[in-house]
């Protein structure tokens, strides 16, 4: 049986938030989730950070449900609502991309008839 928590706080830059975590202490699952309170600003932000070693890796991200994300070096657009609201790393952030581009298109990880061709090359 897992333990759930939420908390209504104020972060500076980013507005109202609602904090909702779930804990499963059985089997180790986690989840965090973030949703936006109060109006809708007029505007958004854009905030930009250049990672340039491992310790970047590990800064924190807060990101709106409402929030894109956008990486240029990876061509790489998410647009505002695909991912939801978290808090994570820039590490983490990373993953969860990774995880949804995996579970939501399965064929963009590999072709078939390419592994196929690379086993018969083994093979000789």
């Amino acid at each position: 049986m897992g333990e759930a928590v939420s908390c209504l706080t104020d972060i500076p830059f980013f507005k109202e938030a609602l904090i909702m975590a779930f804990t499963c202490a059985d089997c180790g699952y986690r989840n965090n989730e973030i949703k936006g309170g109060g109006a809708i600003p007029p505007q958004g932000v854009l905030t930009r950070l250049l990672v340039e070693g491992q310790d970047d890796l590990a800064r924190d991200v807060l990101k709106g449900d409402t929030a894109g994300i956008h990486i240029p070096e990876l061509e790489l657009e998410i647009t505002q609502g695909s991912l939801g609201g978290f808090f994570t790393s820039v590490e983490g952030l990373l993953g969860k991309i990774r995880e949804h581009l995996q579970e939501g298109n399965p064929f963009g990880v590999g072709d078939s008839a390419v592994k196929h061709h690379l086993g018969e090359e083994e093979g000789k």
